[in-house]
């Protein structure tokens, strides 16, 4: 095979054994499956990306994603663009893969496909790299992101962490004496009783390793997103993306299907933010004597 062709396909080895492989093929504007050799000149078509472990018992390893997160970045590095995935609905497992490379859905073809008598949607997500190749800090956010379980030793962390992201993106919101006069220790006793307890799931969000922000569930009736907080130096890098992919395959993995949270009415890049992931308004407490105590709260699909 000459140097300047591009493969489409490469083999998936793990411990010596042959497991699976990943592979690729074009599609048009339209979403359609199209041959190489029928491209016209200056027709638009994307690369599109899949993946196969055939073996069920390693996969939820991160096999694959690592395995994917590889051959995507072998088109990149030689020079595509725009990148596409495709699934169906029901796949959780892979549209979870996809969430967390960081492929947003872009097509949707309703009961596409039919899987053990019952109607699926055909998903096609896509990945844009017109600015994210440009910027490799940006690149590399996406795709070094983990969510680390918090022990009690760390409590202290969540305090940090807490009072810069209020600084950053509370001030004016908040009374300024929350901020200014931000009382650690209370914080650090509040947090420990929320790590012990059963009822909530607290995770520090690390990029390259370093502690970036953090998020907390609590199991609830409907499952809370209790607090989700990014440092100024974490945020627009798709990390809060990977932060909802994250607890959209916790949400999978324990058959959950919504989840909620809470937000401060007056912080409008958050709504934003929540209405992209999906969140849709059910219910306002506003009016407070305290206007920072207002709060929006939206609810999130998950399966489906």
């Amino acid at each position: 095979m000459a140097e300047n062709t591009l493969r489409w396909r490469f083999e998936i080895e793990y411990g010596g054994k042959h497991i699976g492989w990943v592979s690729s093929y074009l599609i048009d504007e339209n979403y359609d499956w199209i041959d190489e050799q029928d491209v016209r000149e200056s027709q638009k078509v994307y690369r599109t990306v899949g993946i196969d472990i055939v073996d069920p018992s390693i996969r939820s390893k991160g096999l694959g994603t690592n395995a994917l997160r590889g051959f995507i970045q072998y088109y990149v590095d030689r020079g595509c663009k725009e990148i596409c995935t495709e699934t169906w609905s029901g796949n959780i497992r892979m549209i979870r893969v996809a969430e967390k490379l960081g492929f947003r859905e872009c097509n949707r073809v309703a009961d596409e496909c039919e899987v053990r008598g019952k109607q699926y949607d055909g998903l096609t997500f896509r990945m844009g790299f017109k600015q994210k190749v440009a910027n490799m800090e940006t690149r590399n956010a996406i795709w070094n992101v983990d969510f680390i379980p918090v022990e009690e030793s760390e409590a202290s962390i969540l305090g940090l962490l807490r009072q810069k992201a209020w600084a950053a993106t509370y001030r004016g919101v908040y009374p300024d004496e929350m901020i200014d006069q931000f009382d650690y220790a209370w914080h650090r006793e509040r947090d420990l009783l929320r790590i012990r307890s059963s009822e909530y799931q607290n995770y520090l969000i690390q990029l390259h390793g370093k502690n970036v922000g953090y998020l907390v569930l609590k199991n609830e009736p409907v499952l809370l997103l209790q607090s989700l907080y990014l440092l100024p130096e974490a945020q627009k890098k798709g990390i809060g993306r990977q932060s909802f992919a994250f607890i959209r395959q916790y949400c999978a993995e324990r058959g959950i299907q919504s989840f909620r949270c809470h937000c401060q009415p007056d912080n409008k890049n958050a709504m934003g933010f929540y209405e992209k992931m999906g969140g849709v308004i059910v219910d306002r407490d506003e009016g407070n004597e305290e206007r920072w105590q207002d709060s929006a709260v939206f609810a999130f699909q998950t399966i489906g």
